[in-house]
């Protein structure tokens, strides 16, 4: 089904303006939520399509979906409800476009959750997807629905060639953060004596024991300002 607004009958094109900056919004961040519910997890880069749910509430927002979707419904006299899933529980829902001249940001995002509980009734709703590149962000569905976990991003098909690259360059990120951190613990730990009068070369031979690498004194002091916040930063969380 698919619904033409036309500003005839609704007054001033400019309420129709804010209807659809409203619609587009509210239809994005709930797309975006639903997403998000997917990756629960420490590792944000790890996503669960089948573990999704509007009753969660992903980092970054302040209450589940299942709160919008209900309010939605109460506020346009339709007592049903959603459940985790995302699907209603009662009859169709409608959208009262009369209130649009009056009230037009408060109907264009019902009408975009209008189209996003359609869309909740679908198996759609665990294949929908949006791209981890940052200088693309296009949402797209997989073909069929994942069953496994997505780990180091998603990728859409004009994105999938950068996608090796770009989680080459996360797990390179990660391994970067691993050693700063391991350096950072060192750091603060290094007493002098003479057996360890060196604390650079100190502390490159503790992280070398504790993550199997084979760095110098040099590596130390070259990242000697990233190593340094984080011991503030360590200190910081032990209070």
């Amino acid at each position: 089904m698919f619904i033409r607004l036309s500003p005839e009958g609704f007054g001033a094109s400019e309420s129709l303006a804010q209807a659809g900056a409203a619609f587009h919004k509210t239809l994005h961040r709930a797309f975006d939520q639903w997403i998000a519910s997917g990756k629960s997890g420490m590792d944000k880069t790890v996503e669960a399509p089948f573990d999704r749910s509007v009753s969660t509430v992903p980092a970054g927002y302040s209450q589940p979906l299942s709160d919008d979707l209900n309010d939605w419904l109460v506020r346009n006299g339709l007592p049903q409800s959603v459940d985790a899933s995302g699907q209603r529980v009662n009859p169709e829902p409608f959208v009262d476009f009369r209130k649009l001249k009056g009230a037009p940001r408060l109907t264009g995002r019902d009408f975009a959750l209008f189209w996003f509980l359609h869309f909740m009734e679908s198996p759609f709703r665990y294949q929908l997807a949006r791209c981890s590149n940052p200088d693309c962000g296009a949402y797209f569905a997989y073909g069929r629905k994942p069953r496994r976990l997505i780990k180091r991003g998603a990728y859409c098909a004009n994105c999938k060639g950068n996608g090796a690259a770009l989680r080459r360059d996360l797990s390179r990120s990660r391994k970067m953060s691993f050693l700063l951190d391991a350096a950072a613990k060192a750091w603060a730990e290094w007493k002098q004596s003479r057996q360890n009068p060196d604390r650079s070369e100190w502390v490159a031979r503790q992280v070398n024991k504790r993550c199997r690498t084979e760095i110098r004194r040099r590596w130390v002091t070259q990242h000697i300002k990233e190593i340094l916040e984080r011991v503030e930063a360590q200190g910081d969380a032990k209070g």
